[in-house]
């Protein structure tokens, strides 16, 4: 979740997707949503639609070897990672009395890191998310080092294998039966997302849109519309994300309508990039910020969507505070 209007500042309609979709996880995560609105919290397009922005933004970084870019993109990742889950542990543990894991021993504590680590799971969940991010930036930086000239073919073949092992059935096969198949299995679903998001990037795709007619903008908000209102696809199995055809269709749309936005007539750019800043930190705290919250105040304890969004704010406004006081820091990555 890389903050990209500090690598191109011009495309504010991604800054502003990047809020939508992270304003839309955290009412997904803290909000008891209504019957009639279900489907719309179900279509989940927001997860690979980040998928496919990080890894758009991280192809000029990969393809250009920039070895300096990529250990700071590897440090914007691993240090919220680790650090994270030791955070929660200890301020549950210390501060507040309570425990996030009950009644276990130092011993039965470190099995549960060591899984967190390895997995993403165990105590702070939605890292499953982060630990994917690692693992594919890793495999993708390899590749790049190793495969200079033909960098984008080894992926599409990738890409190829990935879909195919899914809508065969046989990744599922593979993981249905392991402890930690969600964080596993939805590895493989994600590889054509990040993938796809290279290959936009390998075509510059938003340098073409960059002057969309207002008319085929309009097209798009309907096509965004009909993913959400019907079910286009069948739903094959898998784990998370197995509609991977809808999500790759979803992103690209998103992709292409925000990325076409231009908001430079308007001189509200600097607002903007306020008001989208640290959106990274939203997601790493929202979680924990909603937990000791609903400790302590029955209003969001009911889970409702203004209590969720207040939930947003919270954590909005404690990332600003932090990435504030540690701007001259690398620490100040667990906030952005």
């Amino acid at each position: 979740m890389k903050n990209i209007s500090q690598t191109n500042k011009k495309y504010i309609g991604i800054e502003i997707l990047r809020s939508l979709l992270c304003f839309w996880i955290v009412l997904f995560h803290c909000a008891k949503y209504k019957k009639s609105h279900y489907k719309y919290f179900w279509r989940l397009f927001h997860v690979p639609t980040f998928f496919l922005l990080s890894f758009y933004f991280y192809y000029q970084i990969i393809h250009g070897r920039m070895i300096e870019k990529i250990k700071i993109r590897f440090e914007r990742l691993l240090i919220p990672y680790f650090l994270w889950p030791i955070i929660i542990f200890f301020i549950n543990n210390i501060f507040l009395k309570t425990f996030i894991i009950d009644k276990t021993s130092i011993r039965e504590y470190l099995k549960y890191l060591f899984t967190q680590f390895i997995f993403g799971k165990g105590i702070h969940g939605i890292f499953w998310f982060q630990n994917n991010l690692i693992f594919l930036s890793l495999l993708f930086s390899i590749i790049s080092l190793l495969f200079k000239n033909n960098f984008m073919e080894i992926l599409h073949f990738l890409s190829s294998l990935s879909l195919y092992l899914h809508y065969s059935g046989k990744s599922y096969d593979f993981f249905k039966f392991t402890k930690y198949k969600n964080s596993l299995g939805t590895l493989i679903e994600l590889i054509p997302l990040a993938i796809l998001g290279f290959t936009y990037k390998y075509i510059n795709l938003l340098s073409l849109v960059n002057k969309l007619p207002v008319y085929i903008k309009c097209i798009l908000c309907f096509y965004i519309y009909f993913l959400f209102e019907y079910d286009i696809f069948l739903l094959p199995i898998g784990f998370r994300y197995p509609n991977i055809i809808l999500y790759i269709i979803a992103s690209s749309i998103f992709l292409i309508l925000f990325g076409s936005l231009n908001f430079e007539r308007f001189k509200i750019n600097i607002i903007i990039n306020i008001i989208t800043k640290c959106t990274g930190g939203i997601y790493y705290i929202h979680p924990f910020v909603r937990n000791n919250l609903e400790k302590y105040f029955i209003f969001f304890k009911k889970r409702t969507y203004t209590s969720a969004s207040l939930i947003y704010v919270i954590s909005y406004i404690i990332c600003m505070i932090g990435s504030k006081h540690l701007q001259n820091n690398k620490l100040k990555y667990l906030f952005m």
